[in-house]
């Protein structure tokens, strides 16, 4: 019983090690995305709210229009935020179950720590 369990392990650890490091790097360019979505989103929207106020001053017609697609894209970037920062949050609890089935004794600890105004509205909508 010990050589099948041995050669089990010949098999199945370098698939491990390699879904390991899919994983983290997966996890890692989700936090990119989330992170240059949020800034993205929040220049987008002071940009949004700054055309919204010169619209009156101008006599660009279309400047109000123009103000709320900007703020769209930006609310948009929102949520692809708070979607890649769920995404990276499943990536971290997969990376533990993998460290809790082959024996590890090691969690990696979860950098969801930024907050989203709109996350309880998108929860319902997922």
């Amino acid at each position: 019983m010990n050589e099948y369990n041995e050669e089990l392990k010949k098999i199945l650890f370098p698939y491990l090690k390699n879904n390991i490091k899919c994983t983290l790097e997966s996890n890692n360019n989700w936090i990119i995305i989330r992170d240059i979505s949020i800034y993205s989103a929040n220049f987008l929207l002071t940009l949004s709210t700054l055309l919204s106020f010169c619209s009156p001053s101008y006599p660009e017609y279309n400047l109000g229009f123009k103000s709320g697609f900007v703020a769209l894209i930006g609310l948009k970037l929102k949520g692809l935020a708070y979607l890649a920062s769920k995404y990276s949050h499943v990536k971290t609890i997969h990376t533990n179950e993998i460290f809790k089935k082959i024996g590890l004794d090691f969690t990696i600890q979860d950098e969801n720590d930024i907050e989203l105004e709109s996350s309880t509205l998108l929860e319902k909508e997922i």
